[in-house]
């Protein structure tokens, strides 16, 4: 009888104790809620450009308030993020509350680890009336000039790490590029090329995308593309691990297509680059486990870090932001 009790024990604890590794097993393979693991975020910004005129004298100072929700979900163990922003934002020189485009994106991560992360990226940006929204370039990070058209935006992103952690304080330094291009649901138009007679009877182009002679719009049937590289560091002293310091360089490229009529009345073109660089400065302060509090600072300069840029261009940028997971 004793030896039936002792079997009888013996199965009831392992049958107890198979049936809490299946559930903890069935927890760890739980993908989550829909198939991904959700999270939210709620961000509230203050933004200041200040433009500088042609002298190099100041100009004025832009500064906008932006309130944003980003609701997303990430699937296969953070290879794959799906998710959507929403936002508005008010000017100082309008009473009005204006509309971010909407934005719906889905990043894929090939190659994540410590050392390498490969990103390729897709967004989509709805269109919004252009009364609802700001006239103003750049205003938005996402968002170069206002455009009454669907968005789709494809670029690969590349990023390489190198992580060091000296008695509790963390030190990454890091290098990529990153490049895009844009498709558009509408037709995209363009003005033309204008041509002036040298000495020698030769034209020459002088300026890019104005009137032609006939003030015919041009449809802007190439592609235009975008890219950057950049290099930076990362640092969290142990001393005071809620703070984040990263510094980073820019190299940013423009290629635009320069349209020009050809007389069978095709139109030829060819690509014209713009190149800018900037300096970033990030300062972040972790206030609790979902507060956090951000400064990023950009310094705007010609080419290579040649020169400030001017000439009702943006020379400086602040952003002041508080975050809050949800």
């Amino acid at each position: 009888m004793k030896r039936l009790l002792l079997v009888a024990c013996a199965f009831v604890i392992c049958a107890k104790a198979n049936a809490q590794g299946q559930v903890q097993a069935s927890k760890k393979a739980t993908p989550g809620t829909l198939g991904g693991n959700w999270y939210g975020s709620v961000e509230v910004r203050h933004h200041a450009n200040a433009y500088y005129g042609e002298s190099g004298a100041y100009e004025r100072l832009d500064p906008s308030v932006h309130v944003r929700a980003q609701l997303g979900a990430q699937f296969y163990e953070g290879m794959g993020d799906a998710y959507t922003t929403l936002g508005v934002f008010k000017e100082s020189e309008t009473q009005q509350i204006l509309q971010r485009q909407p934005e719906v994106a889905v990043d894929l991560y090939p190659l994540k680890n410590d050392y390498v992360q490969i990103m390729q990226y897709n967004f989509v940006q709805l269109p919004v009336r252009e009364s609802n929204t700001s006239k103003k370039q750049a205003e938005e990070e996402s968002v170069e000039e206002y455009n009454p058209s669907t968005v789709y935006t494809v670029g690969f992103a590349p990023t390489f790490k190198l992580p060091v952690n000296q008695n509790g304080t963390r030190i990454e330094l890091k290098t990529g590029a990153d490049g895009w291009t844009r498709l558009y649901s509408r037709k995209q138009y363009v003005e033309g090329q204008t041509y002036r007679e040298e000495e020698d009877g030769e034209s020459e182009r002088f300026e890019l995308n104005a009137p032609t002679r006939s003030e015919e719009p041009i449809e802007d049937f190439a592609p235009h593309y975008q890219a950057q590289e950049f290099a930076g560091f990362l640092l969290s002293p142990a001393v005071a691990r809620a703070l984040t310091i990263e510094g980073s360089g820019h190299y940013h490229s423009r290629f635009t297509p320069i349209y020009t009529p050809v007389e069978n009345g095709g139109t030829d073109y060819e690509y014209g680059v713009d190149r800018y660089s900037y300096g970033r400065l990030r300062i972040k302060v972790d206030l609790s486990d979902r507060l956090a509090l951000t400064n990023d600072f950009y310094a705007y300069h010609e080419g290579f870090f040649t020169g400030d840029r001017k000439g009702d261009e943006r020379r400086y940028r602040n952003v002041l932001r508080m975050s809050c997971r949800l």
